[in-house]
């Protein structure tokens, strides 16, 4: 998924912040100390799974990955993680509808199962 964060290497982006408000997870990304500061914050509304790993933490799903710090997964080995092991799936939530994104920062790697792409907001750049 192509957006704004791409203009610098993930290995420029680092974790400043999150939040997680009902369904909603929230992150916010910030510049390295080596570049002027710029922040962003990223808006998934609706999220029905969540999980940070390392950086240095590669899965199945990393060969899928393309040069952008935000992915879509379209073969997903999470989401077959999810309706094999989990109880999400058998609820009212369909695996048709939801769509597994991941954004790589330098210093860690969100995966977030949602229903929508999230939303990107400028919130600081010098």
């Amino acid at each position: 998924m192509k957006s704004v964060l791409d203009n610098l290497r993930y290995t420029d982006w680092y974790t400043d912040s999150t939040n997680i408000e009902f369904n909603a997870f929230s992150l916010i990304v910030r510049t390295g100390d080596s570049l002027p500061l710029q922040k962003f914050k990223i808006t998934f509304k609706r999220s029905v799974y969540i999980g940070a790993f390392n950086e240095f933490a590669r899965n199945l799903d990393a060969e899928d990955r393309k040069d952008h710090i935000i992915h879509r997964h379209q073969n997903s080995a999470l989401m077959k993680w999810i309706e094999d092991y989990t109880i999400i799936f058998a609820t009212e939530i369909k695996k048709e509808e939801a769509k597994h994104f991941s954004i790589l920062l330098s210093d860690n790697i969100y995966h977030v199962v949602s229903f929508e792409p999230p939303t990107i907001q400028k919130l600081y750049q010098v």
